[in-house]
Order: C-alpha cells, then structure tokens, then sequence
C-alpha cells in the first residue's frame, strides 16, 4: 500500500531500551511508540511539544508553543488552563509534530469485595487505599 503511494517502508521493529535510543538519537523517519498519558495534560504535552521536553523525539521547536505551554504552567484556574491548552492543541493541529494513531481503553474488572479503587484518565493502576472488604 505504500508503494502506491510513492514511497518505500523499512520496518525496523527492536526492544524497547533499543528502542528509546533510537528515538532520543532521532534514528528515525517515523518513530511508533506506545504513551499512556497522564492526568494532568502538562505531564503528555510539556514533554512532547516543547524545545527542550524529555519526549521531544522529532525535535519540533516553536516558540509559540513553547511559550503557550510554559504560560500553562504558571496558572492554576481550570479556565485560563483549558484556554492555554486549546491554544497548544490549535498550534499541534496545524504542525502535526505527533499524530496520535489511537487511544487504549482501559477496561478493568474486579470482585465486588474490592473497595476504594479510583481510575484515573491516564489508565495506569493505582491501588493505593485499595482494600478488601470481608
């Protein structure tokens, strides 16, 4: 299918440490790799979007965005947050340093004796104050 589409595709699938190098060193020309985000957006967009984030794997640089996300982390009101964060997802939406494939639903089960589990957005476990009831 890509060849229809005028381009060649060389799969290189490693482990996962390998993996992180690669990506770090900017060894790539696309570059998949599995997040499963966090609660609060500056923990996913900070990391991804700005200059000098830790998840910068295609090195995009903008001052704009930079300035929107550090700007995000000086206000505390939901409000003038969420107005920040629409702003870095209107400027994400037009440059596309990421393209999100797909987001995991995380389905959990458990027994009804289980109390006081709470999950969270970014669908990692937490069982601190899990307890099981008699």
């Amino acid at each position: 299918m890509v060849q229809e589409a005028g381009f060649e595709l060389k799969i290189k699938a490693m482990e996962f440490s390998s993996g992180l190098n690669a990506g770090y060193a900017g060894d790539f020309n696309a570059y998949l790799i599995g997040w499963s985000g966090r609660s609060d957006p500056d923990g996913n967009m900070w990391q991804m979007l700005h200059t000098g984030g830790a998840f910068n794997y295609g090195k995009f640089s903008s001052p704009s965005m930079d300035a929107l996300l550090d700007d995000a982390r000086k206000v505390s009101g939901v409000d003038e947050r969420r107005a920040l964060y629409r702003r870095v997802w209107d400027e994400q939406r037009t440059a596309l340093p990421l393209v999100y494939l797909w987001i995991q639903r995380n389905v959990v089960g458990m027994r009804r004796n289980v109390d006081g589990f709470v999950q969270v957005p970014d669908g990692l476990l937490r069982v601190t104050g899990v307890r099981m009831l008699p």
